[in-house]
């Protein structure tokens, strides 16, 4: 959706038909139908054609604010042409209230597909950000959707990476950094995905691998070379491995229950003048089948190597991790 005033008409009418109108109020139109300044939703009615403004509160200042507002206000008002459930409802509602935390605390809430590095929150961030919102609400959403917001972002799969590795750092709304991840705080976030029924892995591998340190500089072999910016969402990547660098303690037995969806991690770590670490996740099953085809290859006395692709997106992760085996060709 374009996030414009024609975007939000657009999002209104798959629901509402055109009578419903979203309109700015400045300052003398405001006073005059006696609300607040920023974005309504009008009525025209179809005989007299007078405007009626149908929300007591803006849906917000701004246009981020206004869209979030319109989502709240859909999922809170009853339809004429097309009833929502209940789980529709609820769904809004949270979408509504997570694309308000985004833009409300921009260096705290990350949207969920954006490639910027999710980091966990303060111990108590949850109490301060309900007393901060709680007189800022757009129209129609309400303090507990605030609070379902918050539970679906902390299960978000980058939140989990966050909060699950020890020394991360721990930040307030603004995006400060206050505290680290602790060991306790670690073991009992593991402690309680086991009383879900997750399996979870006790311990994340540390897999070491060199940088190159024979590249030249390109200014040795063009010293008038110049350079242009190109942005990408992330860089697929195929790392080469020895068999005996893929761990073989992670692995669940086979028949444990819970580990259809259960990721393996590796935290791969690039040595050089300054360390950097990756974190990469794995499918059970994918996992399963390269210690397998390894140990089958092993057995027939053949060498092999392991490749790691993936997708390398920023805030040190990467993605779609899977493992791959080759067998090295004898030279003749």
């Amino acid at each position: 959706m374009n996030l414009d005033k024609k975007g939000l008409n657009k999002l209104l009418r798959e629901v509402f038909s055109e009578q419903y109108e979203i309109e700015k109020f400045l300052k003398t139109k405001a006073k005059e139908k006696g609300v607040e300044t920023g974005y309504h939703i009008i009525y025209s009615g179809k005989d007299s054609g007078e405007q009626s403004v149908l929300t007591t509160k803006p849906l917000g200042e701004n246009l981020q604010d206004a869209k979030a507002g319109l989502e709240s206000w859909l999922a809170s008002n009853p339809t004429p042409f097309n009833e929502m459930t209940a789980k529709q409802r609820r769904y809004f509602r949270i979408k509504a209230a997570l694309e308000f935390l985004c833009a409300t605390y921009p260096k705290c809430f990350i949207p969920h597909r954006s490639h910027e590095k999710i980091r966990a929150f303060a111990i108590g961030l949850g109490k301060t950000l309900f007393e901060a919102v709680k007189d800022r609400l757009p129209e129609g959403m309400v303090l507990e959707d605030i609070k379902n917001a918050m539970r679906v972002y902390c299960n978000f799969y980058k939140y989990n990476i966050a909060k699950s590795k020890v020394g991360n750092p721990r930040i307030n709304l603004e995006g400060e950094v206050v505290s680290e991840v602790t060991e306790e705080e670690v073991e009992l976030f593991l402690r309680s995905r086991k009383k879900e029924g997750k399996v979870v892995q006790k311990k994340v591998p540390v897999v070491v691998v060199s940088k190159n340190s024979n590249l030249m500089k390109s200014g040795d072999v063009m010293p008038n070379n110049q350079s242009a910016r190109i942005e990408v969402q992330s860089l697929k990547i195929t790392l080469p491995l020895k068999s005996e660098q893929v761990p073989r303690d992670i692995l669940p037995e086979v028949g444990t229950p819970g580990t259809t969806k259960m990721k393996l991690f590796w935290d791969v770590v690039l040595v050089g003048q300054a360390e950097e670490v990756y974190r990469v996740g794995f499918s059970v099953k994918n996992y399963r089948k390269c210690l397998n085809t390894l140990a089958q290859h092993d057995a027939e006395g053949r060498e092999c190597i392991v490749l790691l692709q993936g997708k390398l997106v920023s805030g040190g992760v990467i993605e779609d991790g899977g493992l791959s085996v080759q067998v090295k060709k004898a030279r003749d």
